[in-house]
């Protein structure tokens, strides 16, 4: 082979050589093309349902936060207590005031048979101060400083408690004719300790344990005229009794989760079920304000409830006692709704439904008619 071709062939290769190699680098050194990532494409929600504009809604009647509420059956009207202790009179407009005395630390108040009285404690709940407010001359009275635990009976003259004596407890009867009260001993020696009393009708006190998840409590039942004590409930976890304002049931709730309701004659599981401060019934069906699922979660009931340490989202129930039927009526927070924990839930004789809302502590109100 000729010199030149091999010099040519040579040549050849190198530009060859070359020329790949040129390649090579720009595909290495050009800058990349950069796809976009394709969006993640969310389900359309559907379109909020309009609500009527006559359809009823739950609302705000205090002008204020309240600590509790209660009905006079002689006028119908609405009463509350601030968290200061204040009075008012609910209004349409702005509410009456018919106390301005203030107190320390409300424990709570019980309205007397007729609602023209409201016994109250306040201070330190292991040794709280009692007094009883009088809606007629809107003024208080205070009562003896010995009294631990009371509650009223079906007049709103007599109470019965607990009144200590030097070492002693007592259970006794009150007569708020007297000035000072007059004391009447029922039971020396009385030992029960951390339980709350209910009156029961017609000649009865109900003595019921501190309620809680972790141990098992009791009601019991005693008959103030021959003194005699009977086990009414439990020994149950949880336990607590609530009744309904027109006194036709009682309200039973236990842990787990479990509420009945409660006649002389016979008793209904409640479901879903709620706590028992929840419910009231009006023409023989049961109203209950029930947590969403998810809102009490992880919470230990009754107890993180009661110390605030959980809140829920509350959903309004009916259940038809007569026909066994349940139905939703609302679900708190959707469809302009306000968020809803209600508490301490009671309904006056016009069907009209109250209650605490315990986010805000408001006093709220809600139509039943048509419901």
């Amino acid at each position: 082979m000729k010199p030149i071709f091999k010099i040519l062939i040579v040549l050849a290769i190198i530009l060859i050589m070359g020329l790949l190699i040129y390649l090579l680098w720009h595909q290495i050194t050009r800058p990349k093309k950069i796809t976009p990532p394709i969006a993640i494409q969310t389900p359309k929600q559907a379109p909020e349902t309009p609500v009527e504009q006559n359809e009823a809604r739950p609302q705000k009647i205090s002008d204020q936060p309240i600590f509790d509420f209660w009905f006079s059956p002689e006028t119908n009207d609405v009463f509350y207590l601030t968290l200061k202790g204040e009075v008012y009179n609910a209004q349409e407009g702005e509410d009456i005031l018919y106390s301005s005395q203030t107190f320390s630390a409300p424990n709570f108040i019980s309205p007397s048979a007729n609602g023209q009285k409201i016994l109250m404690a306040f201070g330190d709940p292991r040794a709280p101060q009692w007094g009883i407010f009088d809606i007629n001359d809107r003024s208080w009275q205070p009562l003896p400083n010995d009294l631990l635990k009371a509650t009223w009976t079906d007049s709103d003259q007599v109470l019965v408690g607990l009144v200590k004596s030097q070492q002693n407890i007592s259970l006794s009867t009150i007569d708020l004719q007297s000035s000072p009260p007059k004391i009447k001993i029922l039971i020396k020696d009385f030992r029960f300790k951390d339980i709350d009393l209910k009156w029961q009708a017609p000649n009865q006190i109900l003595i019921i344990e501190k309620a809680s998840a972790f141990y098992p409590s009791r009601v019991w039942a005693l008959d103030l005229k021959t003194l005699s004590f009977k086990t009414l409930y439990g020994p149950e976890n949880g336990l607590m009794l609530y009744f309904s304002e027109d006194k036709n049931y009682l309200f039973k709730y236990s842990s787990p989760s479990r509420l009945l309701a409660i006649t002389s004659e016979n008793q209904w599981s409640l479901f879903p079920p709620t706590l028992a401060q929840k419910c009231d019934s009006y023409s023989k069906i049961i109203y209950c304000f029930v947590p969403s699922s998810f809102s009490l979660e992880n919470a230990v009931l009754p107890d993180d409830y009661f110390t605030r340490k959980t809140y829920s989202l509350d959903a309004l129930f009916k259940n038809d006692l007569e026909t066994g039927e349940t139905d939703q009526i609302f679900l708190s927070g959707q469809e302009n709704f306000p968020i809803i924990d209600a508490f301490n839930v009671k309904i006056k004789n016009d069907g009209t439904l109250y209650f605490i809302n315990r986010y805000d502590n408001y006093l709220y109100e809600y139509p039943l008619a048509g419901q």
